[in-house]
């Protein structure tokens, strides 16, 4: 009765001895890594061989073959789908790679900024915005305030009316504040031209770069916008233009500045 298996993986060989699985080792598998695990019994169509390894009377005289484990079938590449490409060097991330943000911080109760103390910030509202009181009374108010502080050899909350709107200005909370400028004609004005070219015009604006600061500085923009330049690309790899950064001018122009930061 043959009930020794051969230890080799694949191989359906089996022995009546000991010693006949060692021949059938050192003969057919000597090149082979030895594996200890049982296999599968052969078909009853199968002709065993004898102790000594050889095919018994009546065999084939060709080598059985075993069939071998089915190849794992191909997995399917994804579809493909849009991607981006963007610029190498102006990502819009000041931070190193693999950086965490800066947590955002509430400014502190005593922090007055832009105003030097309390008594500014309080001061500048109340002339300002409660009573909107004009420039010539501030400028009025503030000499008779620095006349009572030189007593004690102190100065007053502001100098002047200009130094209190600038320092209003410097707030950075809210919106951007109006700026204004004059602009008139330059050119010869004859007496029979229109009244237009002698006439000075007030332009008023905001600061486009502190508008985009406070902007970016809002965390409801974050994601909606993009910080740098890219190239789309759709589906079968062409490119496509969807909004400004995507545009080769954008691109173009961060070439340019690079060399510049």
């Amino acid at each position: 009765m043959l009930h020794i298996r051969c230890s080799h993986a694949g191989c359906p060989q089996r022995f009546k001895c000991q010693w006949g699985l060692t021949y059938h080792l050192r003969t057919v598998h000597r090149n082979s890594n030895w594996v200890n695990s049982d296999v599968p019994s052969v078909g009853e169509d199968f002709h065993d061989l004898d102790g000594l390894g050889h095919i018994s009377p009546g065999a084939e005289s060709a080598q059985p073959s075993w069939s071998q484990p089915p190849s794992p079938e191909p997995q399917q590449a994804p579809p493909p789908r849009p991607s981006q490409i963007f610029h190498p060097h102006l990502t819009g991330n000041p931070l190193p790679p693999g950086t965490l943000p800066l947590p955002r911080t509430a400014a502190q109760p005593t922090d007055w900024s832009p105003f030097e103390s309390e008594i500014q910030c309080r001061t500048a509202d109340f002339l300002y915005r409660c009573v909107e009181m004009s420039a010539g009374n501030i400028d009025e108010l503030l000499e008779l305030w620095a006349l009572d502080k030189m007593k004690s050899d102190q100065l007053g909350p502001f100098t002047s009316y200009e130094h209190m709107y600038s320092s209003i200005d410097a707030i950075q909370l809210g919106d951007a504040p109006w700026k204004c400028f004059t602009v008139s004609y330059t050119g010869d004005v004859q007496p029979s031209d229109p009244s237009w070219k002698s006439a000075e015009y007030e332009v008023w604006f905001r600061d486009p770069e502190v508008i985009m600061t406070q902007m970016l500085d809002k965390p409801e923009f974050d994601g909606h916008f993009d910080y740098a330049p890219y190239i789309g690309l759709d589906k079968s790899g062409k490119q496509r233009w969807s909004d400004f950064m995507s545009g080769n001018y954008a691109w173009r122009h961060s070439e340019w500045y690079l060399p510049l930061l």
